[in-house]
């Protein structure tokens, strides 16, 4: 059993070296060639080495002990050989001293990790995309910032290659550099919050009763050592290219828009491939980026059951905001709806009211004719004021549920999002694309959900009975 035991060990350890050995060479060969140092493993290798260590059971206790130590005399010798070659500069020549006049197995294990760790370490220079690209260094920089006097076919020789080596610009460390060589502090580095709304705070109250996803923003932004500041983008004179201009001469690389005024709005025209851009919201409708937003579906969804569950059986949704009619009054009918389908047959069905304008009389007659016991509204106010109109009251003729009831404090019944945390959701999903230097419209964007939660109010009233 013991000899079992030791060639199951020695063969697992021959195909570890071997395979650090090949790989070491692979690596060394696609270096020579100009070509990235990552590649899948099936391009190279037919087959990997047997992972893992002999069972315990395969050995006898004293074989295993006694295997162990000759394991640990082997192991201290190979890496007191390793450290004096390595001191005398023989580099691959390491464990050569071995009892046969080769190399030991760990000592063959140790010169190829080492010649893997080396080159692993090495990461590839500016200098050296120069080169591939036939390029002076200084045209190579240029050209991957995008530097207009540059020509399209040198830019694109030199990414190239760029891409062939592996070379990534590190936005944020050229940042910091630009910060020192024009003296200016490093806390400085900033990041652009973007709006476009007609007036330049139109964004956010008193000017709009949407809820404003700065201060949280700001927030999260200056604790990751960030400075976040606002730009308009219908600034005087301000165009697509000015904007870009004013960026990259300042040094910015991050961008976080704001929401955008409507749900039709598009920023097509500007140039975004040299910036990393995350939005919050989903106004804005092209191009489509990474964005944090929040679960509408989800919203109105547990909106309903929580009113279904308390014996509601009149259920209505309207809206009578223009701003709610697009991709959020999408969701928003297609969380009601799947909950509709799960009640019961006789159930009475209320159709959404989904008015493009603020329009009092058209709910009046919606209401009128299907009479709801509770209506999810999109904001609750001024349909609390129309109900009063028509003498119901709330809640105790009518139940009354705000779907994005942003004071928690205000004593409305329904779905509260914390718009700071939005923010700085916002801001971090920003930083980790800035860390990871991807640039421009994604051509997969994701989206963070954000859940609201269910807050108790004085405005749904009482839970009906079954046969309410």
């Amino acid at each position: 059993m013991l000899g079992f035991g030791q060639g199951r060990r020695a063969l697992h350890e021959a195909h570890t070296v071997q395979y650090y050995e090949h790989l070491a060479d692979v690596l060394q060969q696609r270096e020579q060639g100009h070509r990235s140092r990552r590649f899948a493993a099936s391009e190279h290798f037919l087959a990997l080495p047997p992972a893992g260590r002999l069972p315990a059971a395969a050995v006898t206790g004293s074989g295993r002990r006694s295997s162990q130590m000759r394991s640990r005399r082997r192991r201290s010798a190979d890496s007191t050989r390793l450290g004096t070659n390595w001191r005398n500069g023989l580099g691959n020549d390491i464990g050569k001293e071995g009892s046969n006049g080769g190399l030991t197995p760990a000592g063959r294990l140790a010169n190829a990790t080492s010649r893997i760790k080396v080159r692993a370490m090495k990461a590839i220079t500016l200098a050296e995309v120069a080169r591939a690209a036939g390029v002076h260094k200084s045209t190579a920089a240029r050209a991957l910032n995008r530097d207009p006097r540059i020509s399209e076919g040198t830019r694109a020789r030199v990414q190239g290659a760029a891409d062939r080596l592996g070379y990534r610009v590190n936005h944020l460390l050229a940042a910091w550099m630009s910060t020192r060589r024009r003296g200016i502090p490093v806390a400085s580095a900033t990041i652009a919050y973007v709006t476009g709304h007609p007036t330049r705070y139109g964004w956010r109250p008193p000017e709009s009763d949407l809820p404003d996803f700065f201060p949280g923003a700001k927030a999260r932004a200056e604790a990751a050592g960030f400075k976040l500041e606002d730009f308009w983008l219908r600034e005087k004179g301000m165009t697509p290219a000015r904007f870009g201009r004013i960026l990259r001469a300042r040094g910015i690389q991050g961008v976080l828009l704001g929401r955008m005024p409507g749900s039709e709005t598009t920023l097509l025209e500007y140039d975004w491939s040299g910036f990393s851009v995350a939005a919050l919201g989903i106004s804005l409708a092209a191009p489509i980026f990474h964005r944090v937003r929040e679960n509408h579906f989800h919203t109105a969804s547990l909106a309903a059951r929580q009113c279904f569950n308390r014996g509601f059986r009149r259920i209505g949704l309207a809206f009578d905001r223009t701003d709610d009619i697009g991709r959020m009054n999408d969701m928003w009918v297609g969380g009601f709806a799947s909950e509709q389908v799960k009640w019961p047959e006789n159930a009475y069905r209320v159709p959404p009211l989904l008015s493009p304008t603020t329009d009092r009389a058209r709910f009046h007659k919606w209401y009128r004719r299907h009479r709801p016991d509770v209506i999810l509204v999109s904001q609750a106010e001024p349909v609390r004021t129309w109900l009063a109109v028509a003498r119901a009251r709330v809640p105790e003729d009518v139940g009354l549920v705000d779907l994005r009831c942003y004071n928690p404090l205000a004593g409305i019944t329904g779905m509260h999002y914390d718009i700071a945390h939005t923010g700085a959701v916002g801001v971090e999903t920003l930083i980790a694309l800035m860390h990871r230097q991807e640039r421009g419209v994604p051509a997969k964007p994701q989206e963070i959900l954000l859940q609201g939660e269910w807050i108790e109010g004085a405005t749904l009233g009482a839970p009906r009975n079954e046969g309410a």
